[in-house]
């Protein structure tokens, strides 16, 4: 996904959308917090866009 379409997903205006939650447990793996970091990092941010998916920001509270 490039430029204008990327933009309006982006900003809520795209009226489709597809959503992918993770779901985590009570159990939190030094392995789990690592992926979770990388996720909101510049590299994961850039791998999520590749699929053409918008990244989100979201709190990690361990």
């Amino acid at each position: 996904m490039k430029g204008a379409m990327f933009e309006t997903v982006k900003n809520g205006q795209w009226p489709m959308v597809k959503e992918f939650n993770l779901v985590l447990g009570k159990k939190r793996t030094p392995g789990i917090k690592r992926f979770l970091r990388f996720v909101q990092a510049p590299q994961g941010q850039k791998i999520i866009k590749k699929g053409d998916a918008v990244p989100s920001k979201f709190k990690i509270d361990f």
